[in-house]
């Protein structure tokens, strides 16, 4: 069985996949209240908060992403962020 914290990943990318921003943005804040340092619940967190259109939180959690070894996030921090 899957843990909490990669459950609600799992279904935060469900959402993500189907465009429902909203809801894969509460399934990844659910994951990271299991896990606070699941880079990639913080990455994926931070390209949905950009499809929101709310870049300085978008930016902090892909700062927080990179600092957690998630190498994608340089990029999208470049492009997001700069």
């Amino acid at each position: 069985f899957p843990s909490h914290d990669t459950a609600r990943f799992g279904i935060g990318n469900i959402h993500f996949k189907r465009k429902q921003y909203h809801a894969a943005l509460s399934a990844y804040t659910r994951a990271l209240a299991c896990q606070n340092e699941f880079g990639e619940a913080y990455y994926q967190r931070g390209i949905a908060l950009n499809y929101l259109n709310k870049k300085r939180e978008a930016c902090q959690d892909l700062d927080k992403s990179l600092e957690l070894g998630i190498s994608a996030a340089k990029s999208a921090i470049e492009r997001i962020c700069k």
